[in-house]
């Protein structure tokens, strides 16, 4: 059972999450994600500052780092992975993101993107984008391609860290308030969201949706989140690049 006693719920008073949903908070086999949460420019400058076309030192646009995730749970015998194609591709497009390369393998298939990553298996989808992204624009598609190949949304979960600066960030998630809405109008009405840690410091937003009761303590699979502070400059390195965001050759610096 986990019940935290900074858990903020919203809009009502409740443990943080009841014991069988917290042991969902995990993907197949045992993936760990590791989120920078740092302000980081794409440069490969310590200074953060890089020359104009005219010599002259300027700073370059901020990237939100924090990463927003989606996690859905279907139930049914069909297979995500046979969904029509172009059918994922819409609904990273919706995302405002783009695929840069594709591979599957006799589990699952994977997309990497422009900001993160999408991976698919057979009933079960994890999207997650960083900067600018708005991936619960994909969630309704996400739904109704899973229903083209006979699968229902068991449960869901959207996810993420507190943003490095709001104020940049769209409008779904220009504040809790518009982004808890716009999680529950995805969600057809259904689930709740918690707040996990001091809304004036580090803290995790969750929206918790569950479609379908279902008995998780039969179930080992878990999620671990690494989160990296004050890196060394040598470190950081090997997480910046100069090429452009989104481009293919960035994908291929930052994964070599």
């Amino acid at each position: 059972s986990c019940c935290p006693s900074q858990a903020l719920h919203v809009p009502e008073q409740r443990p943080f999450l009841p014991a069988c949903r917290a042991q969902r908070r995990r993907s197949i086999g045992r993936q760990v994600d590791i989120e920078m949460t740092q302000p980081v420019a794409i440069s490969h400058n310590d200074s953060k500052q890089v020359l104009d076309g005219g010599g002259v030192a300027s700073t370059p646009p901020f990237f939100e780092g924090t990463e927003k995730r989606i996690e859905i749970d279907f139930s049914g015998d069909g297979d995500l992975r046979k969904v029509m194609n172009g059918g994922w591709e819409e609904v990273v497009r919706l995302s405002q993101t783009q695929v840069l390369n594709t591979k599957k393998t006799d589990d699952f298939t994977s997309y990497l993107l422009s900001e993160s990553s999408l991976i698919v298996y057979p009933a079960k989808l994890i999207l997650k984008t960083c900067g600018n992204t708005v991936p619960l624009s994909g969630v309704s598609h996400a739904f109704e391609h899973a229903a083209s190949v006979g699968l229902e949304p068991e449960w869901l979960c959207y996810s993420r860290k507190n943003f490095l600066s709001p104020s940049e960030q769209p409008e779904e998630h220009a504040s809790q308030e518009t982004e808890i809405a716009t999680c529950r109008k995805a969600c057809r009405g259904v689930g709740d969201s918690y707040l996990l840690g001091p809304m004036t410091g580090e803290h995790w937003l969750l929206y918790d949706a569950q479609f379908k009761w279902t008995d998780c303590s039969s179930r080992g699979e878990y999620h671990i989140d690494v989160m990296m502070y004050g890196l060394p400059a040598d470190v950081r390195d090997h997480f910046f690049t100069s090429e452009p965001e989104g481009s293919p050759e960035g994908a291929a610096a930052m994964t070599r």
